[in-house]
């Protein structure tokens, strides 16, 4: 935009407050590849620093394409997006260990609705039996409980990354990454770039 053209015209004429002015307007404007790049390139760190941030939390929405050509730019988008995405991993992962206990508890649900069942068969609630609507209630409970799993952590943290390659590699990085293991940056950024290809 406007915002963009002015900040390459004050850095390449060396106006500083313009090229602070030009970074107050970008700072809420859309992240980009390029808009980091114009950032670092003008001197701007507090920009360049926020801009990467933004990049990072939406890693799978933007074309990082053009920071191939600047790897400092491109390692400083991956290893913010490596700490997300791991932090999101050991999430889910501790999500899915509760789901686990709750699922563990159907027998006893299943057990408790029986006992419960033959103890009010001759009593009534809201003009229908008892026994009746305690074992509605507890049949839909353990059907909540029934071995459903939730989101699988690695299904959900590729979809964040964008479709992968078919290189088993790849999804073993992925794997890693789901499993609540901080993989180092170089292996995060080369996982990104398999899925580019």
């Amino acid at each position: 935009g406007n915002a963009d053209a002015m900040l390459r015209l004050a850095d390449y004429y060396q106006v500083e407050e313009l090229k602070a002015s030009c970074a107050s307007v970008l700072w809420d404007a859309p992240p980009s590849a390029s808009r980091l790049i114009l950032a670092d390139k003008a001197g701007l760190t507090d920009l360049r620093d926020q801009l990467a941030e933004r990049l990072a939390d939406g890693f799978h929405e933007h074309d990082l394409d053009p920071l191939k050509a600047h790897v400092d730019l491109l390692m400083a988008v991956v290893s913010r997006a490596r700490v997300r995405f791991a932090k999101q991993g050991v999430e889910l992962l501790a999500q899915d260990r509760q789901l686990q206990k709750i699922r563990e508890l159907r027998p006893r649900v299943l057990e408790i609705r029986d006992l419960a069942c033959n103890m009010l068969r001759d009593r009534h609630y809201n003009g229908q039996p008892l026994a009746q609507y305690v074992l509605q209630g507890l049949d839909d409970v353990a059907k909540a409980m029934r071995d459903e799993r939730g989101r699988c952590s690695a299904g959900f943290l590729c979809s964040r990354m964008g479709p992968l390659s078919s290189d088993p590699k790849s999804r073993g990085r992925s794997q890693k990454v789901a499993d609540g293991q901080c993989l180092p940056a170089f292996q995060f950024l080369s996982c990104w770039l398999a899925a580019r290809r």
